[in-house]
Protein backbone atom coordinates (compact mmCIF):
# COMPACT_ATOMS: atom_id res chain seq x y z
CA UNK A 1 0.00 0.00 0.00
CA UNK A 2 1.46 3.36 -1.01
CA UNK A 3 1.04 6.67 0.84
CA UNK A 4 -1.81 7.93 -1.37
CA UNK A 5 -3.82 4.73 -0.87
CA UNK A 6 -3.23 4.92 2.88
CA UNK A 7 -4.46 8.53 3.05
CA UNK A 8 -7.62 7.71 1.07
CA UNK A 9 -8.46 4.82 3.40
CA UNK A 10 -7.69 7.00 6.42
CA UNK A 11 -9.96 9.79 5.16
CA UNK A 12 -12.87 7.45 4.38
CA UNK A 13 -12.63 5.56 7.67
CA UNK A 14 -11.47 8.14 10.21
CA UNK A 15 -12.46 11.64 9.07
CA UNK A 16 -16.10 12.57 9.78
CA UNK A 17 -18.24 13.97 7.00
CA UNK A 18 -19.12 17.67 6.97
CA UNK A 19 -22.55 18.46 8.34
CA UNK A 20 -25.15 20.09 6.12
CA UNK A 21 -24.41 23.79 5.80
CA UNK A 22 -26.92 26.23 7.33
CA UNK A 23 -27.04 29.42 5.27
CA UNK A 24 -26.65 32.63 7.28
CA UNK A 25 -28.90 35.40 6.01
CA UNK A 26 -27.04 38.53 4.86
CA UNK A 27 -28.28 41.84 3.55
CA UNK A 28 -28.31 42.09 -0.24
CA UNK A 29 -25.23 43.74 -1.75
CA UNK A 30 -25.92 45.57 -5.00
CA UNK A 31 -22.91 46.55 -7.11
CA UNK A 32 -24.81 49.57 -8.44
CA UNK A 33 -24.90 51.03 -4.92
CA UNK A 34 -21.19 50.50 -4.19
CA UNK A 35 -18.42 53.03 -4.57
CA UNK A 36 -16.27 50.46 -6.40
CA UNK A 37 -18.75 49.95 -9.24
CA UNK A 38 -16.63 51.96 -11.71
CA UNK A 39 -13.30 50.65 -10.42
CA UNK A 40 -11.21 48.47 -12.72
CA UNK A 41 -10.53 44.91 -11.58
CA UNK A 42 -6.77 45.53 -11.67
CA UNK A 43 -7.29 48.08 -8.87
CA UNK A 44 -9.32 45.71 -6.69
CA UNK A 45 -8.70 42.80 -4.35
CA UNK A 46 -11.11 39.86 -4.46
CA UNK A 47 -11.91 37.66 -1.48
CA UNK A 48 -10.90 34.17 -2.60
CA UNK A 49 -10.98 30.65 -1.17
CA UNK A 50 -8.21 28.09 -1.53
CA UNK A 51 -8.93 24.45 -2.52
CA UNK A 52 -12.59 25.26 -2.12
CA UNK A 53 -13.92 21.74 -1.51
CA UNK A 54 -11.48 21.00 1.33
CA UNK A 55 -11.19 21.84 5.00
CA UNK A 56 -8.14 22.69 7.08
CA UNK A 57 -6.18 19.49 6.42
CA UNK A 58 -5.55 19.74 2.70
CA UNK A 59 -4.75 16.08 2.00
CA UNK A 60 -6.40 14.55 5.08
CA UNK A 61 -9.95 15.83 4.82
CA UNK A 62 -13.08 14.91 2.94
CA UNK A 63 -13.89 16.78 -0.24
CA UNK A 64 -17.36 18.26 0.24
CA UNK A 65 -19.76 20.96 -0.93
CA UNK A 66 -19.80 22.39 2.62
CA UNK A 67 -16.71 24.64 2.12
CA UNK A 68 -18.20 25.98 -1.14
CA UNK A 69 -21.46 26.94 0.59
CA UNK A 70 -19.54 28.53 3.44
CA UNK A 71 -17.22 30.46 1.12
CA UNK A 72 -20.13 31.88 -0.88
CA UNK A 73 -22.11 32.70 2.27
CA UNK A 74 -19.17 34.75 3.57
CA UNK A 75 -18.70 36.59 0.26
CA UNK A 76 -15.66 34.77 -1.08
CA UNK A 77 -15.86 35.65 -4.78
CA UNK A 78 -13.38 33.16 -6.17
CA UNK A 79 -13.85 29.40 -5.97
CA UNK A 80 -10.89 27.14 -6.78
CA UNK A 81 -11.44 23.60 -8.05
CA UNK A 82 -8.96 20.84 -9.00
CA UNK A 83 -10.64 19.05 -11.91
CA UNK A 84 -9.98 15.46 -13.08
CA UNK A 85 -11.68 13.34 -15.73
CA UNK A 86 -12.21 9.88 -14.22
CA UNK A 87 -14.31 7.12 -15.76
CA UNK A 88 -15.92 9.55 -18.21
CA UNK A 89 -16.97 11.97 -15.49
CA UNK A 90 -15.47 15.23 -14.24
CA UNK A 91 -14.43 14.96 -10.60
CA UNK A 92 -13.08 17.45 -8.06
CA UNK A 93 -10.45 16.41 -5.52
CA UNK A 94 -6.96 17.43 -4.49
CA UNK A 95 -4.19 16.51 -6.85
CA UNK A 96 -0.96 17.17 -8.64
CA UNK A 97 0.69 16.09 -11.87
CA UNK A 98 -2.59 14.83 -13.36
CA UNK A 99 -3.25 12.44 -10.45
CA UNK A 100 -5.54 12.57 -7.42
CA UNK A 101 -3.03 12.40 -4.60
CA UNK A 102 -5.49 12.25 -1.72
CA UNK A 103 -9.06 12.80 -0.49
CA UNK A 104 -12.26 11.40 -1.89
CA UNK A 105 -13.72 12.87 -5.08
CA UNK A 106 -17.00 14.69 -5.69
CA UNK A 107 -18.59 15.46 -9.02
CA UNK A 108 -17.81 18.75 -10.73
CA UNK A 109 -21.46 18.95 -11.72
CA UNK A 110 -22.53 18.99 -8.05
CA UNK A 111 -20.09 21.86 -7.44
CA UNK A 112 -21.59 23.81 -10.34
CA UNK A 113 -25.11 23.17 -9.00
CA UNK A 114 -24.12 24.46 -5.55
CA UNK A 115 -22.53 27.55 -7.07
CA UNK A 116 -25.57 28.27 -9.23
CA UNK A 117 -27.88 27.90 -6.24
CA UNK A 118 -25.97 30.23 -3.90
CA UNK A 119 -23.47 32.47 -5.69
CA UNK A 120 -25.96 35.29 -6.28
CA UNK A 121 -28.27 34.67 -3.35
CA UNK A 122 -27.26 37.84 -1.46
CA UNK A 123 -25.26 39.78 -4.04
CA UNK A 124 -24.81 40.55 -7.74
CA UNK A 125 -21.02 40.71 -7.44
CA UNK A 126 -19.14 38.83 -10.19
CA UNK A 127 -17.92 35.35 -9.33
CA UNK A 128 -14.57 33.94 -10.46
CA UNK A 129 -13.87 30.21 -10.72
CA UNK A 130 -10.26 29.10 -10.94
CA UNK A 131 -9.98 25.66 -12.55
CA UNK A 132 -6.79 23.70 -12.00
CA UNK A 133 -7.25 21.31 -14.89
CA UNK A 134 -5.76 17.82 -14.75
CA UNK A 135 -7.43 16.79 -17.99
CA UNK A 136 -7.39 17.51 -21.71
CA UNK A 137 -11.13 16.85 -22.13
CA UNK A 138 -11.70 20.53 -22.86
CA UNK A 139 -14.58 20.08 -25.30
CA UNK A 140 -16.63 18.04 -22.82
CA UNK A 141 -15.80 20.52 -20.04
CA UNK A 142 -16.92 23.42 -22.20
CA UNK A 143 -20.26 21.72 -22.84
CA UNK A 144 -20.75 21.13 -19.11
CA UNK A 145 -19.97 24.76 -18.22
CA UNK A 146 -22.28 26.11 -20.92
CA UNK A 147 -25.04 23.77 -19.75
CA UNK A 148 -24.86 25.06 -16.17
CA UNK A 149 -24.04 28.73 -16.61
CA UNK A 150 -25.09 29.72 -20.13
CA UNK A 151 -25.74 33.46 -20.35
CA UNK A 152 -24.03 34.13 -17.01
CA UNK A 153 -20.63 33.56 -18.64
CA UNK A 154 -18.63 36.71 -19.28
CA UNK A 155 -17.33 36.42 -22.84
CA UNK A 156 -15.73 39.73 -23.80
CA UNK A 157 -12.87 38.56 -26.02
CA UNK A 158 -11.63 42.06 -26.84
CA UNK A 159 -11.23 43.86 -23.55
CA UNK A 160 -8.57 42.77 -21.06
CA UNK A 161 -10.25 41.33 -17.98
CA UNK A 162 -8.04 43.46 -15.74
CA UNK A 163 -9.43 46.62 -17.42
CA UNK A 164 -13.09 45.70 -16.90
CA UNK A 165 -14.98 47.59 -14.22
CA UNK A 166 -16.82 45.78 -11.44
CA UNK A 167 -20.18 46.98 -12.80
CA UNK A 168 -19.31 45.52 -16.23
CA UNK A 169 -18.78 42.16 -14.56
CA UNK A 170 -21.80 42.14 -12.22
CA UNK A 171 -23.99 39.03 -12.23
CA UNK A 172 -21.37 37.28 -14.37
CA UNK A 173 -19.15 34.29 -13.86
CA UNK A 174 -15.56 34.36 -15.07
CA UNK A 175 -13.55 31.17 -15.47
CA UNK A 176 -9.79 31.34 -15.05
CA UNK A 177 -7.51 28.44 -15.86
CA UNK A 178 -4.09 27.53 -17.19
CA UNK A 179 -5.60 26.10 -20.38
CA UNK A 180 -7.50 28.00 -23.04
CA UNK A 181 -11.25 27.52 -22.82
CA UNK A 182 -13.47 28.87 -25.63
CA UNK A 183 -15.42 31.17 -23.29
CA UNK A 184 -12.44 32.66 -21.45
CA UNK A 185 -11.97 36.43 -21.74
CA UNK A 186 -8.61 37.82 -22.72
CA UNK A 187 -6.64 37.98 -19.49
CA UNK A 188 -3.33 37.44 -17.73
CA UNK A 189 -3.29 35.70 -14.35
CA UNK A 190 -0.24 34.80 -12.26
CA UNK A 191 -0.45 32.43 -9.27
CA UNK A 192 1.96 33.18 -6.43
CA UNK A 193 2.45 31.40 -3.11
CA UNK A 194 2.97 33.39 0.09
CA UNK A 195 6.45 31.83 0.09
CA UNK A 196 7.13 33.46 -3.29
CA UNK A 197 6.14 37.12 -2.75
CA UNK A 198 5.14 39.24 -5.78
CA UNK A 199 7.83 41.37 -7.31
CA UNK A 200 7.10 43.78 -10.11
CA UNK A 201 4.07 42.02 -11.62
CA UNK A 202 1.56 44.27 -13.39
CA UNK A 203 -0.94 41.57 -14.39
CA UNK A 204 -3.65 40.03 -12.21
CA UNK A 205 -2.18 38.18 -9.24
CA UNK A 206 -3.66 35.35 -7.19
CA UNK A 207 -1.85 34.87 -3.88
CA UNK A 208 -2.54 31.67 -1.96
CA UNK A 209 -1.36 29.89 1.23
CA UNK A 210 1.61 27.58 1.14
CA UNK A 211 0.24 24.22 0.04
CA UNK A 212 1.16 22.05 3.02
CA UNK A 213 -0.79 19.23 4.66
CA UNK A 214 -2.04 21.78 7.19
CA UNK A 215 -3.08 24.79 5.09
CA UNK A 216 -2.88 27.57 7.66
CA UNK A 217 -3.90 31.11 6.86
CA UNK A 218 -1.49 34.02 6.65
CA UNK A 219 -1.24 37.75 7.19
CA UNK A 220 -3.15 38.78 4.07
CA UNK A 221 -2.59 42.48 4.77
CA UNK A 222 0.99 42.04 3.55
CA UNK A 223 -0.24 41.06 0.09
CA UNK A 224 -3.38 43.18 -0.34
CA UNK A 225 -1.47 46.09 -1.95
CA UNK A 226 -0.31 43.71 -4.70
CA UNK A 227 -2.69 40.78 -5.11
CA UNK A 228 -6.00 40.88 -6.97
CA UNK A 229 -7.20 37.52 -5.64
CA UNK A 230 -6.26 37.00 -1.99
CA UNK A 231 -6.89 33.36 -1.12
CA UNK A 232 -7.20 31.77 2.31
CA UNK A 233 -8.52 28.50 3.74
CA UNK A 234 -12.17 29.30 4.35
CA UNK A 235 -12.64 26.39 6.78
CA UNK A 236 -9.70 27.21 9.05
CA UNK A 237 -10.75 29.68 11.76
CA UNK A 238 -7.85 31.66 13.18
CA UNK A 239 -7.12 35.35 13.81
CA UNK A 240 -6.30 35.93 10.15
CA UNK A 241 -9.59 34.35 9.08
CA UNK A 242 -11.63 36.72 11.25
CA UNK A 243 -9.60 39.76 10.13
CA UNK A 244 -10.09 38.65 6.53
CA UNK A 245 -13.86 38.27 6.89
CA UNK A 246 -14.08 41.77 8.36
CA UNK A 247 -11.89 43.34 5.69
CA UNK A 248 -13.61 41.60 2.77
CA UNK A 249 -17.16 42.14 4.01
CA UNK A 250 -18.15 43.32 0.51
CA UNK A 251 -16.37 40.45 -1.29
CA UNK A 252 -14.42 42.84 -3.55
CA UNK A 253 -12.61 45.90 -2.22
CA UNK A 254 -10.55 48.71 -3.70
CA UNK A 255 -6.81 48.36 -3.24
CA UNK A 256 -5.32 51.45 -1.62
CA UNK A 257 -6.77 53.70 1.06
CA UNK A 258 -4.75 55.31 3.82
CA UNK A 259 -4.17 52.10 5.83
CA UNK A 260 -3.08 50.02 2.85
CA UNK A 261 -1.01 52.87 1.42
CA UNK A 262 0.90 53.19 4.70
CA UNK A 263 1.30 49.42 4.91
CA UNK A 264 2.61 49.21 1.35
CA UNK A 265 5.17 51.94 2.02
CA UNK A 266 6.46 50.04 5.04
CA UNK A 267 7.03 46.74 3.22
Amino acid sequence: MNFTEFIKIFVCCCIPKFKLYKWKKRYYQNVDNMDIKDEKLINCAVSSSHNSVLGQMQICTRASLYPIYKSLNYNFRMIELDVFYIDNEFKVAHGRDNSCIATNTISLESCFEAINACAWRDTNMPLFISLELHTNAIEQLTDLINEHFGNKLYQNKIKQLSECTISELKDKIIFLSGKNLPFEPKYRLTNISVNDPPNGHSNLLRIYPDNKVLSTNYDFYKFTPYGNFISINSCYKDKYYYQYIGYFNMGIVRKGGSFITQLSASL
